[in-house]
């Protein structure tokens, strides 16, 4: 029997276990979350094979995997828990991963001394369609990268963005060179975190510039935009759209669908290749941690000069 623990099943928690749920592994799902309505609400959705309650001291002494998919205020307190409770062999985090630079310092020494292998779920580098456009700019010498829309959560989601680039030029050499955020701080739809707006700028390896935009009160579709030496891509992911040309065809445009899948189709095939094969496609936790200081160091400069609290990047 494999002992899979979620922390935390709010909505992308609850999307997590949809998917394990589908798979043909011999499970034993725990699920910890303080709201005991929404635990109960999950454990009926199996209650042959998941076990849930409010607190980590339910967890099994052995963990296979563990998904830590609270919010980033309490993440790295969970993770404490859950590791003096039991002892855990594979973890995905979710993120923004937290919300001080001191707390990624304490859990990647943690994880050294328990030795657990830990991915972070910027979960385009799972789907097939991001792999395959992948192959296609490794044939290309350089890149840039552009992706605008109104109202995305530049916040929340600008680390799958900045994720997203490392992947593509297949380096972890990530710059943010410049922010142009706008003088505006406004509430996230999670209580207590906070959104925001303008534009972050840099390069990384062959994406020789990189620039990510999010309109403040707009509904603009987003729209990513690669240019390469030899190809040119326009995706627009909200109807799974691919616009490319490429030297090798003579710059035709051609249009394809673009398939992106939802996190509950995709976390049962990532849970299967960690449990057959000790690895996946996420990046690993010493790589995205990097990536989100680069992410959240200036950020916190930001919150600070608008009056927040200091050494604080309240987003999640």
């Amino acid at each position: 029997m494999i002992n899979i623990a979620i922390i935390g099943v709010g909505a992308l928690g609850k999307r997590h276990l949809e998917s394990i749920l589908k798979s043909e592994l011999p499970l034993q799902i725990y699920v910890v979350d303080n709201n005991e309505e929404a635990v109960s609400k999950v454990i009926k959705m199996d209650e042959k094979c998941i076990v849930g309650g409010t607190d980590t001291n339910i967890l099994p002494k052995e963990i296979d995997l563990a998904i830590i998919s609270t919010s980033s205020a309490e993440r790295k307190t969970v993770f404490q828990q859950m590791i003096s409770d039991s002892k855990v062999k594979y973890i995905i985090f979710e993120k923004v991963l937290f919300q001080r630079i001191e707390e990624y310092f304490e859990v990647e020494k943690l994880l050294k001394e328990q030795g657990i292998k830990a991915w972070v779920n910027c979960a385009r580098r799972e789907q097939p369609s991001y792999q395959e456009l992948k192959k296609i700019v490794d044939k290309s010498n350089y890149f840039a990268f552009q992706m605008a829309g109104g109202d995305w959560g530049l916040g929340c989601n600008g680390i799958h963005m900045l994720d997203l680039i490392q992947f593509l030029s297949g380096s972890q050499e990530c710059i943010i060179d410049r922010l142009n955020l706008l003088p505006i701080v406004e509430e996230s739809k999670r209580i207590g975190y906070k959104e925001i707006y303008g534009t972050i700028s840099g390069s990384c390896g062959k994406c020789l510039s990189f620039s990510i935009t999010c309109f403040h009160c707009s509904t603009s579709p987003s729209r990513l935009e690669l240019s390469g030496d030899n190809f040119y891509a326009s995706i627009e992911e909200g109807i799974h759209k691919l616009t490319f040309m490429s030297a090798d065809d003579g710059w035709n445009t051609n249009i394809r669908e673009f398939p992106l899948y939802y996190q509950s189709q995709q976390t049962q095939k990532v849970i299967e290749k960690i449990m057959n094969t000790g690895d996946c496609n996420l990046p690993q936790y010493k790589e995205s941690m990097q990536l989100h200081l680069s992410y959240i160091e200036p950020l916190i400069k930001f919150f600070e000069e608008q009056g927040l609290e200091k050494g604080l990047c309240p987003i999640t």
